[in-house]
């Protein structure tokens, strides 16, 4: 600690750092033969001057919201702001300052390498510099930066600490989601890729000329982008089936096409399901418009769904599309390929669903079946 002693002898001056500019300043008066009066006056300058100057360092600590300390290494003793009782979960002034007091309010896993830092520090440059958790009574965890420095007496033997903390716990919980975020990326995209694998060798497997086979890959892949559109709105949150249904009708230019009927309660999804589900809406609609209801003026569809809820087991979503008034054609649709066992094998191979898909007299009809885990029964 820097010592506090009068530099006149009337005290006037008491509470000026020794060696401070301040107290050269008045012995340099009482040198120069200066007045007792002028002496004085000085030194109710210098106070005042150091007063602001404490004032403002103190403002800057609060609204920094800095947890100071100071630990004599010599006698054990240690003074703490007031920051640093309230970063730390006690009342201020409830405890002495000191290392145990401290050194328990360290989360358990963290304990032994922030005190391993410390000894590190101490043994080192003296630079002491560590990121690491409080856990406070209640439970509350709080992230903090500790910094300080050891000083050293002549012989080079630690006499005192001085340091600071900051809650970083906003950034740490940002670096955490982030970290989250880019997993999940990179989950998504290697999904992604796999089903675009899937999709383009199905969809040549299925054969025809080039140019079909470029248009049926383009459908699918804009199928595939509506729904990662709808997903990215907000992140991380399910995607309404109604709504998933609409967004392809709309591509395919039915949106508001009285022939189609559409009914059913809210249903959320997350993005797998969605996904899948997605792919399968498209090749019903793409085999409607082609061949099928949305092909005749006469025609029509009803899509419906419903939820079963039943005790003890995922809710089930049961998905109807049923087309009607569409005549018998000589030359029957390619509804063979990659529609027809995306939505008899891919969609149970890749939801547990339970599907079934008929072409006769009048339309396409087809159910698909699948447990819609996480909405409560």
């Amino acid at each position: 600690m820097q010592q506090q002693v009068p530099v006149v002898e009337d005290g006037i001056a008491e509470g000026l750092v020794s060696g401070s500019p301040a107290v050269a300043r008045l012995r340099g008066l009482a040198r120069s033969g200066a007045s007792g009066e002028r002496i004085v006056q000085q030194a109710e300058v210098e106070l005042a001057a150091q007063r602001e100057s404490e004032e403002r360092l103190r403002s800057a600590v609060e609204a920094g919201q800095l947890a100071l300390w100071e630990w004599n290494l010599d006698s054990g003793e240690m003074h703490w702001s007031d920051e640093n009782y309230r970063m730390l979960g006690y009342p201020i002034g409830a405890v002495e300052p000191n290392y145990h007091a401290w050194a328990d309010r360290l989360h358990p896993e963290d304990r032994a390498g922030t005190e391993a830092a410390i000894r590190a520090a101490l043994n080192g440059d003296g630079k002491y510099r560590h990121e690491y958790r409080i856990l406070r009574p209640d439970g509350t965890i709080l992230w903090t930066l500790g910094r300080g420095s050891f000083s050293y007496d002549r012989v080079r033997r630690p006499v005192r600490m001085i340091g600071a903390m900051i809650d970083i716990t906003d950034r740490r919980n940002a670096e955490a989601s982030r970290s989250m975020l880019i997993g999940e990326l990179q989950h998504r995209v290697r999904n992604i890729l796999a089903v675009v694998r899937s999709i383009f060798a199905r969809t040549v497997e299925a054969g025809g000329a080039i140019d079909d086979i470029a248009l049926h890959f383009t459908g699918r892949l804009d199928a595939l982008a509506r729904t990662h559109v709808i997903a990215t709105r907000n992140p991380g949150a399910t995607l309404d089936l109604e709504n998933l249904l609409r967004e392809e009708l709309l591509a395919a230019g039915f949106a508001s096409d009285p022939r189609v009927t559409l009914y059913g309660p809210d249903v959320p999804l997350d993005s797998k399901s969605a996904e899948i589900i997605g792919l399968a809406l498209h090749e019903l609609t793409t085999n409607a418009v082609k061949y099928g209801a949305l092909n005749f003026p006469n025609a029509r569809i009803e899509i419906s769904w419903v939820v079963n809820l039943r005790y003890g087991c995922d809710p089930q979503l049961i998905l109807t599309w049923r087309e009607q008034g569409v005549p018998i054609v000589e030359v029957l649709p390619v509804h063979q390929g990659f529609g027809s066992e995306f939505i008899r094998e891919g969609l149970p191979y890749r939801l547990g669903a339970e599907t079934e898909l008929v072409f006769t007299g009048g339309g396409a009809r087809c159910t698909i079946s699948l447990p819609l885990p996480g909405i409560p029964a």
